[in-house]
């Protein structure tokens, strides 16, 4: 193991400190090893034959000497990067992610470890979760930066792409790749608060009511312009919840047969339908509209609920449907304010593989060079 931490450390100037086998430090203050590179004397008495038997493995600093962060995807967090972020990604990011450093972890998961310059992000890059997989600790997608280490060499750990070709980001794709991560966390958090549980969609989603609820939900989100992969997401999340169902792809099959059908079309069930889904709930219809306005999707904002609201059976309002609704929109676009940019479902015509977003209240289109150009 020696060989390759040596080479790590001085020809690539990673900085790197040693862990025990429990991957935390050995040196006293992780601190104290910042800002420069490690003597070849102090390697080998961290990993030399003859050196301290406490280091199993390697962890590389990512702020220092050289500039790095690191996405870390554990467990499924890795089929999850692959599936549902990286297709999102423009061609350049997706080039960058496929070729720079790479390290396959104990658990099968991946460190995807890149450069950036300090005149881009002269604050570094912070950490954040993006992701945590059901109530396993290791099936996540976490962004690692500034003030942290990766354990990159040792037992369990094995080199795929090595530093040489450690990719520099520019902070435009920097810029992409932290919006789309922020995209799919609001995405997500957004999934959890309307399937878990009581009140929610985990409760309708029982037999023999579940090909009722899939067809249902499935048309009235098609309907109202919700994206295919977000109405899969749902469900994905729904089946994991219940702990499987045998025929989760007859579920599937029902949602791509749904979205191939013309929106507008009677074919596609609507509101009536999903309502006797889930029992004429009206708080849970009124959720349903409510997350998915916060996300941006125009074809919610008018909805009962999409404000943010709740139903009260005992409530005598005064207002007219026209201000009720103005107040949903109103307070739906400043949920987008907080959001700051949410995918939209749209692409431009005139403006080819360019998608819609939504930055605060405004429509705008992002290319894939990352210009956005005002609707």
């Amino acid at each position: 193991m020696y060989a390759p931490i040596k080479s790590l450390t001085f020809e690539y100037e990673i900085g790197a400190i040693p862990v025990n086998k429990d991957k935390r430090p050995i040196i006293e203050s992780v601190n104290d090893k910042r800002g420069g590179l490690r003597t070849v004397e102090e390697l080998e008495d961290w990993f030399g034959p003859t050196g301290s038997k406490q280091a199993q493995y390697l962890a590389a600093i990512l702020d220092s000497p050289t500039p790095l962060f690191a996405l870390d995807l554990d467990g499924n967090g890795l089929t999850v990067f692959q599936t549902k972020i990286l297709p999102r990604c423009s061609e350049c990011l997706q080039k960058a992610i496929n070729t720079t450093m790479k390290t396959k972890t104990q658990r099968n998961g991946l460190h995807l470890v890149f450069r950036y310059r300090l005149d881009d992000s002269p604050e570094g890059i912070k950490r954040h979760d993006y992701w945590q997989g059901g109530n396993n600790d290791h099936n996540g997608i976490e962004l690692m930066g500034r003030g942290y280490y990766l354990c990159e060499r040792g037992p369990g750990y094995e080199s795929l792409i090595g530093p040489e070709y450690l990719v520099t980001l520019d902070k435009d794709l920097i810029k992409e790749l932290l919006r789309l991560l922020q995209i799919f966390e609001v995405e997500m958090t957004a999934i959890e608060e309307l399937c878990n549980g009581s009140n929610r969609l985990e409760q309708y989603y029982d037999q023999p009511n579940r090909d009722k609820l899939v067809m249902g939900l499935s048309g009235y989100l098609h309907k109202n312009g919700l994206p295919e992969y977000l109405t899969v997401a749902i469900f994905e999340h729904l089946i994991e919840l219940v702990g499987g169902d045998e025929e989760a792809e007859s579920r599937f099959r029902v949602i791509r047969s749904t979205y191939e059908k013309n929106p507008k079309s009677k074919e596609v069930s609507g509101k009536d339908y999903l309502m006797d889904a889930i029992k004429n709930n009206e708080n849970l219809f009124m959720e349903i509209n409510r997350q998915f306005a916060k996300l941006g999707y125009e074809g919610f904002f008018d909805k009962p609920g999409a404000g943010g609201t709740t139903t009260n059976n005992n409530s005598n309002s005064n207002h007219d449907s026209s201000s009720r609704n103005k107040s949903n929109r109103d307070k739906g676009e400043g949920e987008l304010e907080k959001a700051k940019e949410i995918f939209v479902r749209k692409y431009s015509a005139g403006i080819p593989l360019a998608e819609q977003i939504k930055i605060g209240g405004r429509s705008m289109f992002l290319q894939t060079t990352a210009c956005l150009v005002a609707e």
